[in-house]
């Protein structure tokens, strides 16, 4: 599949210096908003596929638990969602960066893994009678592409949990090229916060949402 698509512009400009702040924290709202929003779409267009399957994590030592898990994910979401396997969509894109339109690769991958609130990591055994537990839906969006002789690799991260009306959980975003990397995630806990951590000068902070 080939099309071509504007996406926000990725924070630090390596050789023109510091990029203005505030314009910096709105491009990587944006890129957060827009993920989710396409999340949810892609959630929506699937919950009525295959009602009669069960969901299951993608751990084979879990198999003990899968029986209890039916009454918290029944419904056609689940019954296409809990194969073990993740749809992957990839793309050929047009990435604006330091004032030119650079080609790339994109891929976006989607696949349920059961979760920890509390610790922001995928859990090895799922448990639904543990609060802390929830099964998230988990997108992976993956861009490459190359500025002159140097590579830039950038993933940004969306957790939701479906049986929540798709809450949002966690987003991260990571991007690593020649100059240094930048890494930044967002946890919507009691307390959300958005932390950021730089190679660049004065981008690293914490910012909290409610």
């Amino acid at each position: 599949m080939s099309s071509d698509i504007n996406v926000p512009k990725i924070p630090s400009q390596c050789p023109s210096g510091k990029d203005n702040t505030t314009m910096k924290t709105m491009t990587r709202a944006a890129t957060f908003l827009a993920v989710c929003t396409a999340l949810l779409a892609l959630a929506s267009c699937q919950s009525e596929v295959r009602p009669e399957a069960i969901p299951t994590s993608d751990s084979p030592s879990n198999a003990s638990s899968q029986g209890a898990v039916k009454s918290d994910f029944d419904g056609g979401f689940w019954g296409y969602w809990s194969d073990g396997k993740a749809e992957l969509n990839g793309y050929d894109i047009i990435q604006p960066r330091y004032g030119q339109k650079r080609p790339g690769r994109a891929v976006l991958v989607f696949v349920t893994e059961p979760y920890s609130r509390s610790r922001h990591v995928k859990v090895d055994y799922y448990d639904r009678n543990n609060p802390d537990h929830a099964m998230a839906l988990k997108l992976n969006h993956v861009r490459k592409f190359q500025t002159g002789i140097y590579d830039y690799s950038v993933m940004t991260s969306v957790f939701a949990e479906p049986q929540r009306d798709f809450k949002p959980l966690e987003i991260t975003f990571s991007m690593q090229e020649w100059c240094g990397h930048v890494f930044e995630e967002a946890h919507f806990d009691d307390k959300s916060t958005i932390k950021l951590n730089s190679y660049f000068d004065g981008e690293s902070g914490q910012t909290d949402l409610k």
